[in-house]
């Protein structure tokens, strides 16, 4: 007697699912500019780096929307002009993502641990290279920075310094342009195309607010020569559609 074997072939048809990516993502940043040029001001912004992730989850300035981006970036003010810029980001670009997977990617802890590595870089930076030290030009440094942020969506600085600028040109520990005067010095620091392509970034409504986070000196100033610095960098932003705040600490705000 023949066996007849009967075999059933099963087709698997393999379903690919692509998950959409969005056409649009929103950029979201905050700029911190730390002044290196004396390791008394280090020592406070030691202070101010620790406290930054209370302040900012506080002030939800990192929460991460659908369709958007966040970062942290870090830069020195030292004695090179030139923007070094260490940076962070998380983003939610894809759609139809479980809870638990926009949770992680929402985890702004990871942006916060980066900062802190970032910032002890630049310390370490300071630390093989004294001559960051010799001197500073912060105006310069800040509108590098405003610049930069030109295709973001929402932006914050933040500068952490004694704000006492002392260059070539201008040495604060000597003399402070005051009133007209010093909205022209703040002009010439930066210079005339700098100037006009941070105005323009400004003027965009990009950037929220600039904190001026206000350090002690690390040399002893008298309250009349810290009260002309202080508004040397009022004058220096008044004519601009930004909110300027100064404080002597982020725990104030």
């Amino acid at each position: 007697m023949k066996k007849f074997m009967f075999f059933t072939v099963v087709a698997l048809t393999v379903i690919s699912c692509e998950i959409p990516e969005c056409n649009l993502v929103t950029h979201n940043e905050s700029t911190i500019l730390v002044d290196v040029t004396d390791q008394k001001l280090l020592s406070q912004i030691d202070r101010e780096i620790e406290y930054f992730s209370a302040f900012a989850k506080a002030k939800k300035l990192l929460e991460l929307e659908e369709c958007g981006s966040s970062t942290i970036s870090l830069a020195p003010i030292s004695s090179n002009y030139n923007l070094s810029i260490a940076k962070a980001s998380i983003e939610l670009n894809t759609l139809n993502l479980t809870g638990r997977e926009i949770a992680i990617r929402r985890d702004t802890d990871t942006l916060f641990t980066k900062l802190v590595s970032n910032y002890q870089s630049i310390k370490d930076r300071v630390t093989l290279n004294p001559d960051l030290m010799a001197s500073t030009d912060i105006a310069t440094v800040i509108a590098k920075s405003i610049i930069r942020l030109e295709d973001t969506n929402s932006a914050n600085v933040f500068v952490f310094s004694d704000f006492i600028n002392y260059s070539e040109d201008f040495n604060f520990y000597k003399s402070v342009p005051n009133g007209d005067d010093a909205k022209e010095a703040f002009k010439i620091m930066i210079g005339k195309t700098l100037f006009h392509k941070m105005k323009t970034i400004i003027d965009t409504g990009v950037i929220d607010t600039i904190f001026l986070i206000n350090l002690t000196p690390p040399k002893k100033m008298s309250k009349q020569q810290l009260q002309k610095i202080h508004t040397f960098w009022e004058k220096a932003f008044s004519d601009m559609s930004v909110e300027l705040v100064i404080t002597d600490s982020l725990t104030n705000l």
